[in-house]
Formats: structure tokens, C-alpha cells, sequence
């Protein structure tokens, strides 16, 4: 479901690319390096191992 909405945030920035500006570069850039810490998190965690 996480990457779902993901998509969603992403594909509603590429639409409104050219009224956001910097402010929805900045944004955009927020979001996506929350997830990327998040992902790197459960990495270091061991969750995503299959034993």
C-alpha cells in the first residue's frame, strides 16, 4: 500500500511540474528521502531477509 500511494504523490508532482517550482522540488525531495531512510532502515533491521 506504501508504494501505491507513493505512486500517487509522484504522478500528482510530475503533473503540476511546471506551477510547483522550487517549492515542489524541495517537497518532492523531502518525501522521497523519507522513504529512502525508512527503506534503508528495515534493510539494516533484517526485515526484508527470508530466513
Amino acid at each position: 500500500i506504501l508504494f501505491d500511494i507513493e505512486t500517487v504523490f509522484l504522478y500528482l508532482w510530475a503533473v503540476l511540474f511546471d506551477q510547483l517550482k522550487w517549492f515542489g522540488i524541495i517537497e518532492v525531495a523531502l518525501f522521497v528521502g523519507t522513504l529512502v531512510v525508512g527503506y534503508i532502515y528495515i534493510l539494516r533491521r533484517g526485515a526484508l531477509n527470508w530466513d
